[in-house]
């Protein structure tokens, strides 16, 4: 620097003097190299490399506006859900409306055909643009390049390399105007992290005609099915079965799309059929869709192969509960423990109602894991078993309620169970234990009486006289 101003006579810049300092210290200077006019526009333009989405975004406003105010206060967040609920779609949408507000740009980071942690910074870099020297550790050249830099980055698919997730938290430590957006079917686990829940699309809970269409998992079968079909129309006769179909999906993405590719070979009644009677009917050959994605089973088999040996079993036996579940049924009717239903959680593959504390299985995965249940005839009648006696005791429990003070919260406790009551019943019934259809007898016909469901109770009351023949 002293050369140039007395043999030259320049008085150095004060990007001459950043350079000349940085050089003593021995700091990166990909800042400062082959930098023209042509790349301080580029600079100021944002940048990214999202995929093109050929259909339009539907529904989701609520998970919209929730991720985008969580984003202002956050640099890290992660969409939690099964395979199949649009974590990624959401994800995009998201950071593509964000484009104009990262200096250096936002970048969709594959991770899915990634098998090793150690690629993670490889990933990253070449999503961006950045190359890696050989003569270094890639992670530091990558952190060092991010230091100063405003980048908005979306890590796709991330829950098959949890092992690195440490890479986010450094990021984070030493970058500190980057954002990460990640999306995986588990959470990782890290103190900086906001976890939001994806969950399925709208749909109708109960019949409600034509204004079914309002509902987004409705809309998103019709405009899918148009795709296969472009003269498809929504009939009045068809709405209940499209309906049908939305909740045997529980609006799952995927699986609306793929039950929508039938169209053009069934009607939604025969979907809705087909839905009922196999899993595998929900399946594609597009062309340009991942495998993983071209069935439900694929979506589901990579959470199941992460599991031990004892978490598929205990999961398994959890799918002979229907409607939900409590703790304490889990505990007593499967052997289940906090900490494993929390595992379970964590994974998606359970979720957790809050208000309630109840936990929910999805109807697909448990016609997944009923299946595991089935090739284990022992195990499967031992835990139909527990369940149809916890069951049993819990109505004989509540009965005692219904008759006394507690009447409200025996009905409470009644409905949010009644799925697996009658399922019990039903069990008991094929058993033709007279002793254990009692102790359902009289609890059931005060329910129904209390709450007038007169042709639900007749059905009850038929199948024991059926049995009885």
């Amino acid at each position: 620097v002293t050369a140039l101003q007395l043999e030259v006579g320049v008085v150095p810049s004060s990007e001459t003097r950043q350079l000349y300092d940085r050089l003593l210290e021995g700091k990166d200077l990909s800042d400062h190299m082959h930098i023209t006019a042509g790349d301080h526009a580029k600079e100021r333009a944002p940048r990214h490399n999202l995929p093109y989405q050929s259909t339009p975004f539907i529904g989701r406003k609520r998970e919209l506006a929730q991720v985008r105010e969580l984003l202002a206060g956050t640099r890290f967040l992660t969409l939690v859900g099964p395979g199949g609920t649009g974590k990624t779609r959401l994800a995009l949408q998201v950071v593509s409306e964000m484009v104009g507000e990262c200096k250096h740009g936002v970048f969709f980071v594959s991770l899915a055909p990634i098998d090793s942690p150690d690629l993670i910074v490889q990933a990253v870099a070449e999503t961006i643009g950045f190359p890696l020297s050989s003569h270094e550790d890639p992670q530091r050249q990558l952190l060092r390049h991010l230091r100063h830099r405003h980048y908005l980055l979306l890590l796709d698919s991330f829950e098959h390399l949890l092992s690195g997730a440490s890479l986010v938290s450094e990021i984070l430590h030493y970058a500190g105007q980057v954002k990460i957006v990640a999306t995986s079917r588990e959470k990782l686990n890290l103190h900086e992290e906001t976890v939001v829940r994806i969950d399925g699309m709208a749909y109708p809970r109960a019949s409600v005609g034509a204004d079914a269409l309002d509902f987004s998992a409705v809309k998103l079968f019709v405009e899918s099915a148009r795709q296969v079909l472009p003269d498809f129309t929504a009939g009045a006769e068809d709405i209940p079965h499209i309906i049908h179909i939305c909740q045997q999906l529980e609006g799952m993405p995927l699986g609306i799309l793929l039950a929508a590719a039938w169209v053009e070979m069934l009607t939604p009644a025969e979907i809705a059929s087909e839905i009922t009677r196999s899993l595998d009917f929900l399946q594609a050959e597009w062309r340009d869709v991942p495998g993983r994605h071209l069935s439900v089973r694929a979506v589901f088999d990579p959470s199941w192969q992460r599991l031990t040996a004892s978490q598929r079993e205990l999961f398994a036996k959890l799918a002979v509960f229907r409607g939900g579940f409590t703790r304490e049924a889990a505990e007593i009717v499967t052997g289940a423990t906090l900490q494993v239903l929390a595992k379970l959680v964590n994974k998606s593959l359970l979720r957790r109602d809050l208000q309630t504390g109840r936990y929910e299985m999805h109807g697909l995965l448990r016609q997944y894991a009923r299946e595991y249940l089935e090739a284990r005839p022992d195990s499967r009648e031992n835990t139909l078993q527990a369940h149809a006696v916890y069951f049993a005791d819990l109505m004989q429990q509540q009965w005692l309620r219904l008759i006394g003070e507690e009447q409200q919260m025996a009905l409470a406790a009644l409905d949010a169970d009644l799925e697996n009551l009658r399922g019990s019943w039903r069990y008991w019934l094929e058993k033709r234990n007279a002793a254990r259809i009692r102790m359902y007898v009289s609890g059931f016909w005060r329910l129904y009486d209390i709450r007038r469901w007169c042709k639900s109770g007749r059905e009850v009351f038929l199948s024991l006289i059926h049995i009885s023949e």
